[in-house]
């Protein structure tokens, strides 16, 4: 509700995380996870993808797939057409 106030934006909770990234160009990890939440397999090839939880030795949020699977250096898609994990979308 206080995104769609704010924002302009409705945001519905996805029932998994693997529903969460499905078709996402964005991706936020914001968890206190200190395991992997994600599958690098989910995102689609061109995800941006950034990280905000745990980054120890032995403990992330994501795996070890996920920055083997990266791409070397920004590649960000274009605003006009982003969806999100938490599947906002400007009304």
């Amino acid at each position: 509700q206080l995104a769609q106030r704010l924002y302009g934006v409705v945001c519905h909770a996805a029932p998994t995380a693997r529903d969460a990234v499905d078709g996402a160009q964005i991706v936020v990890l914001a968890t206190n996870s200190p395991t992997p939440v994600i599958d690098a397999r989910w995102l689609e090839p061109d995800a941006y993808v950034t990280t905000l939880g745990p980054k120890q030795q032995g403990l992330s949020e994501f795996g070890r797939d996920l920055p083997a699977a990266a791409a070397l250096g920004p590649r960000i898609p274009a605003i006009g057409s982003w969806s999100s994990p938490c599947r906002c979308h400007p009304q």
